[in-house]
C-alpha cells in the first residue's frame, strides 16, 4: 500500500467538491511560491491559479497541479513496482513509472500511475527534506492530454525547490482569522486549505492517543453556493462518512444547530485509535463567508473540556480581515 501524510489521506475525502475558476493571469514558465507553501515550483506555461475548491494550478485543457506541504514524513511505499495496482473504487490505478531518488538534503519518488475509472493520469512528486515534506500532485485527465505539454509539467514536477517560508508567514495566507488555541503548537499549514495544531511531541494525530489535535480545513464554494447554508441531514451524512472510514467508530451526538452565523453540524464520537487505545473526537462543519469549514478534534477518551474549548473556537471563527 502507497502512504502518504496524514492530512493527504484523510481530509481529501471530507472536502467538498467546487467548480474550478480560472481568473487570474497566466505565468510563463517560472519559479512560483506556491500559496501556502514554502516550496516553489516551476508552472508550465499556460497554467493558471484557481482558487475552487482549493488553490491549484490549471491549464485551458483541463490538467491540474496541486501543492501541499506536511511535517517530515518520509514516502513508504512496500516496494512497489511499474505494473502494480494502487488504490481502490475510482481510485483504483496502476503504476507505470515510479523513481526513488536520494540528493543532497532531501530525498523522494516521483510516480505516474493511469486511473483506471477515471480516464486520468496521476502525476506526482513526494520529496521530503530536514524540515518538510511537499507532495505535488498533476491529474491529466486523457481528453486534456492534447492539450497539454507532457514534457514541461513532468518539468514543473522535478523543478520543486524549498525556501525560508515560516509557518507563520504561511498561516498569514489562511482565509480565517485564528490564533494559536491555548497550549497548543502549531504543526502545518496545508496550502490555503487546513492548518494543524497539537499540545505534544508528536506532529501526527495517528501517533499519539494522548495529545490533543485540532485541525481546520476550508473549501472556497462555488458563487452560487456560498450563500447557502447546510441542508436537512447534513449531519447523517458527515457521520455516514466518518463511520466508512473509521469502522466501528460510535457517534455520541450528531445535530444540525441553528445560530447567528447560519448552521452547524456538531458531531462527537468515540473511536479505535490506530495505537489500539480509544480516542475522543470531533467534527464540526459551518459556512462562513464564500467557504465551507470543518473542524477535527482528536483529544483523550477522558478528556471532558476539550469538546467544549474547541467547540467555543468553532463558534468564533471568522474571516480574516483584507489588507
Amino acid at each position: 500500500m502507497l502512504r502518504f501524510p496524514l492530512m493527504a489521506r484523510h481530509l481529501a475525502p471530507l472536502l467538498v467538491a467546487g467548480v474550478l475558476l480560472a481568473n487570474v493571469a497566466a505565468w510563463a514558465e517560472q519559479a512560483l511560491v506556491f500559496p501556502g507553501t514554502g516550496w516553489t515550483i516551476t508552472p508550465p506555461d499556460g497554467f493558471v491559479m484557481v482558487d475552487q475548491p482549493i488553490r491549484m494550478l490549471r491549464n485551458p485543457a483541463g490538467a491540474l497541479i496541486l501543492v501541499a506541504q506536511f511535517p517530515p514524513s518520509p514516502f513508504t511505499d512496500d516496494g512497489a513496482r511499474a505494473g502494480d495496482e494502487m488504490g481502490s473504487g475510482n481510485d483504483r490505478g496502476r503504476i507505470e513509472v515510479i523513481e526513488h531518488f536520494d540528493e543532497p538534503g532531501r530525498s523522494g519518488v516521483y510516480m505516474e500511475a493511469r486511473l483506471l475509472e477515471r480516464g486520468a493520469l496521476s502525476l506526482g512528486m513526494h520529496l521530503t527534506t530536514a524540515t518538510s515534506t511537499v507532495l505535488a500532485n498533476a491529474l491529466v485527465p486523457d481528453a486534456a492530454v492534447a492539450g497539454t505539454d507532457m514534457a514541461a509539467l513532468r518539468r514543473s514536477l522535478r523543478s520543486l525547490q524549498e525556501t525560508a517560508v515560516s509557518l507563520q508567514d504561511r498561516i498569514d495566507g489562511f482565509p480565517l482569522a485564528v490564533a494559536d488555541p491555548p497550549g497548543m503548537r502549531l504543526v502545518s499549514v496545508v496550502g490555503e486549505a487546513s492548518v494543524l495544531w497539537t499540545d505534544g511531541p508528536a506532529d501526527r494525530a495517528e501517533d499519539s492517543a494522548t495529545q490533543r489535535f485540532l485541525s481546520l480545513a476550508v473549501v472556497k464554494l462555488p458563487p452560487d453556493k456560498a450563500a447557502t447554508t447546510l441542508g436537512r441531514g447534513a449531519d447523517f451524512a458527515i457521520a455516514q462518512a466518518l463511520r466508512a472510514r473509521y469502522p466501528g467508530l460510535r457517534i455520541l451526538d450528531s445535530s444540525l444547530e441553528s445560530h447567528a452565523g447560519g448552521m452547524h453540524v456538531v458531531i462527537r464520537h468515540i473511536r479505535r485509535h490506530e495505537t489500539g487505545a480509544q480516542v475522543g473526537g470531533m467534527v464540526l462543519v459551518r459556512v462562513i463567508g464564500p467557504y465551507s469549514v470543518t473542524l477535527f478534534g482528536q483529544y483523550p477518551v477522558d478528556d471532558a473540556a476539550t469538546f467544549g474549548s474547541f467547540r467555543t473556537l468553532f463558534r468564533d471563527l471568522a474571516l480574516r480581515p483584507q489588507p
